[in-house]
């Protein structure tokens, strides 16, 4: 009699993705927003409207017992990331390099460095000894060093992300402000552009006028000496 009970897929130490994973399309999500926003606009709970298909496109809620499973073993939503487990050796932290200023001394780069070398040594280590003895009371020893690498490297890891957090706020602030001096410097160019023209608009003006002038002083005279032409003529047929 086989056993009744199936086993947990989640609790697997490397489950397998979800069978939901195929519902993240882009037509999908557009949908599940289009949803939001109606919603919202609306007044309504946005869960009621959602189809079941798209249940899977919104985050899940926190755990009610406030425990999850990672990996095979039960966590707490309490426990920091960075704190290393009780059965775990800690490593003692390598110097500070010089390109490690401002950085917290566990998530340094030396430091990463420095563990990924201990891993790589490690993880040829146990491929001699397995080659030589595949005997667990053996090779024991060296996977416990393995074991208590990786997870030192993740708790590195996990104290990194606030640094990385503030560093990407930085850069995306520093981007944000660069592109406000792109644009304050599109504006200046674009100003001596207009500048240049309304000068050369008015120079063109300036120029219309004084031929205008030109041509009114110069139609006068003629106008003028056309006068005394026809009074010359005028005394002349008077005395002949």
């Amino acid at each position: 009699m086989g056993d009744s009970t199936a086993p947990n897929p989640l609790s697997a130490p490397f489950p397998a993705p979800p069978s939901f994973y195929h519902n993240f399309t882009p037509e999908k999500l557009s949908q599940l927003e289009e949803i939001e926003k109606q919603a919202i606009s609306e007044k309504k709970q946005v869960d009621s409207d959602i189809p079941p298909e798209l249940q899977c496109l919104r985050p899940p809620t926190p755990p009610a017992n406030g425990t999850y499973r990672s990996f095979g073993e039960e966590r707490s939503l309490d426990a920091s990331l960075s704190v290393l487990p009780l059965e775990t050796r800690a490593l003692p932290p390598p110097p500070v390099g010089q390109h490690d200023k401002g950085m917290p001394l566990a998530a340094s780069p030396s430091a990463l460095l420095t563990i990924t070398r201990s891993l790589l040594l490690s993880y040829l280590e146990l491929l001699h000894i397995l080659s030589a003895n595949p005997d667990a009371a053996v090779y024991g020893p060296k996977w416990e060093d393995l074991r208590d690498l990786f997870q030192n490297a993740h708790a590195m890891i996990n104290a990194y992300r606030g640094w990385q957090g503030r560093e990407a706020l930085i850069a995306l602030l520093e981007g944000e402000v660069q592109r406000g001096r792109e644009s304050v410097m599109e504006w200046e160019i674009m100003e001596k552009r207009v500048n240049e023209v309304l000068k050369q608009v008015e120079g063109g003006e300036q120029k219309v006028a004084s031929d205008s002038e030109w041509l009114s002083k110069t139609t006068n005279g003629t106008k003028r000496k056309r006068g005394e032409e026809k009074r010359l003529w005028e005394i002349m047929g008077a005395h002949s």
